[in-house]
């Protein structure tokens, strides 16, 4: 193989994270250890292995078997938290695309975690799916991926939304449930988690953009702004623009709306409004309004790096307009 030709297979793959010094144990010994009683033992041999794989593609054929007998019985966090990147790495599917048949009783092990007492397995777990854009992951684990939508923890709470945000990006919309809308709207005014309701407003958003701007805009009439999480202030205000950009027809409204979003306490919440005003109009009421929310945020901000940065903005503004 020419060494373009490995530049150009190198490109297509995902980089994880890097290691500085290649491992001096083998694949053979490190097999060993995982096969232990030791917790100990089992720790370092799969951080081994871990160094080894994303410094050299040539691991056993057996590894993905070794490790489902070895360690998906393991109840240690510590192995948990390794394993989760071992599945992450390693290849899940054969020549041909499809799943090896091994990795559907990973599947099996990861549904066990996403029924787990402990708040962070579930949320790891969670993370980890949002990774792995396979159908046959999909069909074996959605089921539980929903219902940890309604988990009394916000950490579980949170990812599972990111993680129907993948399902939905990667496979469309037809894998979602009906009821899922309407979950997603009571959550988003319901839930006392800030960034369980962004991430919620994040994927309502997707899946009902006319719906969300009718819901936004019910926030903002019936709640006091300065009480909108900052996370959340932000989400709102960036689907505003992009509503903007796909919606010119309805534009006025959504400026509006931006304007009333501008009261906010926060001046990442004021300088993003004021960013995305510019953006979207260059009516002279509209970069107006952009210019009093910067130099209100002059007034206010004390940090120095933020203000070369808004004084910068104005000078362009200046010689735009």
């Amino acid at each position: 193989m020419s060494s373009e030709d490995q530049i150009q297979k190198s490109k297509g793959k995902p980089c994880y994270f890097y290691v500085d010094e290649e491992p001096l144990t083998s694949y053979r010994e490190d097999t060993k250890r995982i096969a232990s009683k030791s917790i100990p033992e089992k720790v370092e041999g799969l951080s081994h292995i871990l160094g080894s794989m994303v410094n050299d593609d040539n691991y056993p054929q057996g590894l993905l078997i070794s490790a489902i007998h070895n360690l998906t019985i393991v109840d240690d966090i510590n192995v948990k938290k390794l394993l989760f990147l071992f599945w992450e790495i390693i290849d899940k599917q054969n020549k041909d695309g499809k799943i090896k048949d091994e990795f559907i009783l990973v599947c099996n092990s990861l549904r066990k975690d996403l029924e787990s007492p402990n708040e962070y397995v579930r949320g790891r777990v969670l993370r980890l799916l949002t990774k792995l854009p396979l159908p046959e992951i999909l069909e074996n684990l959605k089921a539980a991926v929903f219902e940890n939508l309604d988990h009394h923890h916000p950490y579980v709470r949170e990812n599972a939304l990111m993680c129907v945000m993948s399902f939905i990006n990667n496979f469309g919309l037809d894998v979602i449930p009906d009821s899922l809308p309407e979950k997603l709207k009571e959550t988003i005014l319901k839930d006392s988690d800030s960034t369980t309701k962004r991430n919620a407003y994040i994927v309502y958003s997707k899946i009902a953009p006319l719906e969300s701007l009718a819901l936004t805009e019910d926030i903002l009439e019936k709640t006091e702004v300065s009480e909108i999480g900052e996370l959340f202030a932000l989400c709102i205000a960036q689907n505003l623009k992009n509503m903007c950009l796909t919606l010119s027809q309805k534009k006025s409204q959504f400026i509006k709306m931006l304007l009333d979003l501008s009261v906010h306490k926060s001046h990442a919440v004021l300088f993003e409004i004021g960013m995305i005003l510019l953006d979207v109009s260059s009516s002279p009421n509209v970069v107006a309004n952009a210019v009093n929310i910067l130099c209100s945020l002059l007034h206010d901000e004390r940090d120095n790096n933020t203000l070369i940065i808004i004084l910068k903005k104005l000078i362009s503004i200046k010689h735009k307009y």
